[in-house]
């Protein structure tokens, strides 16, 4: 057990700002449903957080700074991954 917090703490440590960002969208997500429905939504709130993390991911991987996928994550927690994905399909130009 004492080697697993260890690591734990050394993985949240390493990747601090992609674990907030996941969280965030998850909390946005979920807060967000259960203002517009009366009820949370997890399911919604799961999908934006992993929608989240490839953002993050790829965000990373492009050499953005850490602060810009937060932002991005708490930006698809907020408008949802319905809505998020309606927007990048017209932007790139698919019809549904």
């Amino acid at each position: 057990m004492e080697h697993f917090l260890s690591n734990l703490g050394d993985l949240i440590a390493q990747n601090g700002a992609t674990v907030v960002g996941v969280i965030v969208a998850f909390f946005m997500a979920l807060f967000r449903t259960a203002q517009m429905h009366g009820k949370s939504d997890w399911l919604e709130a799961l999908m934006c957080a992993l929608f989240a993390l490839g953002i993050n991911g790829a965000l990373s991987w492009l050499n953005f700074p850490s602060g810009i996928g937060i932002l991005a994550s708490g930006f698809i927690g907020y408008i949802g991954t319905v809505k998020f994905s309606r927007y990048i399909k017209e932007k790139l130009g698919m019809k549904e």
